[in-house]
């Protein structure tokens, strides 16, 4: 007890220039906490819109490619209360409209295809271009040029032309729609691949996961493996960004170093007297120990609390976030404690004790 009365009294000092030099440092703690909070915190609710989004429209949470065995129906029933199951066939094509061409991906799909897609009719049932697209081509004929079985040649182009189409849109706009175009299901060719998606209704991705590898037909693909590179991408991303953040602390810590030198070089007449009134130099060592551990304590605590309180507040002054609420990610936060108290712990328990040497010692004797 009496140990961490005099670590208080250190730390909060009357003495002006050592009371400006603790707020500094603990300022800058606050400071640095708060931004490396927000900003992961906002990067991780960004990346999880996007992979809601790409679970939905483009990969889904769990598929089975080209399995022999499985019907859908029956997969269907199997679920039922768990999973939404359906399936499509996709392959690759080249779409022409009056304004050029394009490279694109096909999807054949059924009335219960469940891919997130805004159209004005005719999902599952004609072809369907993406919206831009239809626009510009203004009500004219569209011709789309996939590679099928042929008669003569294994494979061969086969072009076909359109006079009835629809327009669709989903919510990963660009990156999806001006590639993909959707036709229905019956008039897949042969050797499109065929795809049965599960998305969780009533269980865990996890599970699903587990279920649908069960069954030991086809291939089970997750939506991560689909996504490899740019779900491997964004995390390089996050992981770059909260190294870059935590450069700050590296600033703060040099700080925290000096001032555990100074600090300790004023207080180097108390800290003998202490240790000639019977304290050990387990205690002095103790003494900053505690001034660390409360000095980094209380400004992480604080930083926390104000970034749960800016992330509360961004919905309200930024219209990007207003439809849902922020979640504070604090995932990193105990080791950069961890690793930044420890440093301190260190930095001032060697100084302090370092006034503690005989001819330290024997120098503020011979000055009283």
């Amino acid at each position: 007890m009496k140990c961490m009365r005099i670590a208080l009294g250190y730390l909060f000092s009357k003495n002006g220039k050592e009371a400006s030099r603790n707020i500094r440092i603990a300022l800058g703690l606050i400071f640095s906490t708060m931004v490396l909070l927000s900003v992961l915190s906002v990067m991780d609710h960004l990346q999880n819109s996007r992979f809601s989004y790409i679970k939905r429209i483009r990969s889904f949470p769990v598929v089975l490619k080209n399995p022999e065995k499985s019907d859908t129906e029956a997969l269907k029933d199997e679920f039922s209360g768990l999973a939404t199951v359906f399936e499509y066939r996709t392959t690759e094509g080249l779409l022409k409209t009056g304004d050029g061409e394009a490279a694109v991906s096909v999807r054949y799909i059924g009335p219960d295809y469940e891919g997130g897609l805004v159209t004005n009719g005719g999902a599952g049932e004609k072809l369907l271009i993406p919206y831009r697209l239809y626009l510009s081509a203004k009500g004219r004929e569209v011709s789309l040029t996939t590679l099928e079985e042929g008669k003569v040649a294994r494979i061969a182009p086969k072009t076909r032309t359109y006079a009835s189409y629809a327009a669709f849109q989903t919510a990963l706009g660009s990156e999806f729609d001006l590639q993909t175009v959707f036709l229905p299901l019956e008039a897949a060719p042969e050797g499109a691949v065929r795809y049965i998606a599960f998305i969780p209704t009533g269980i865990g991705e996890k599970e699903l996961e587990e279920r649908v590898r069960a069954l030991a037909d086809g291939t089970c693909i997750t939506w991560q493996e689909s996504e490899a590179s740019l779900y491997g991408a964004m995390l390089v991303e996050k992981n770059v960004m909260s190294l870059l953040l935590m450069s700050l602390y590296l600033v703060i810590f040099v700080q925290v170093v000096q001032n555990a030198s100074v600090t300790s070089n004023a207080k180097r007449r108390e800290l003998v007297s202490l240790y000639l009134m019977g304290y050990t130099k387990r205690d002095i060592s103790l003494v900053a120990f505690l001034m660390a551990f409360f000095m980094t304590g209380f400004s992480f605590i604080i930083g926390t609390v104000l970034a749960k309180l800016f992330l509360m507040a961004i919905p309200y002054c930024v219209t990007l976030f207003a439809k849902g609420s922020l979640r504070l990610d604090v995932s990193s936060l105990p080791a950069v404690y961890a690793g930044f108290t420890l440093l301190s712990v260190v930095s001032y328990v060697r100084f302090f004790r370092s006034r503690l040497k005989e001819d330290t010692v024997r120098e503020v004797l011979n000055s009283v």
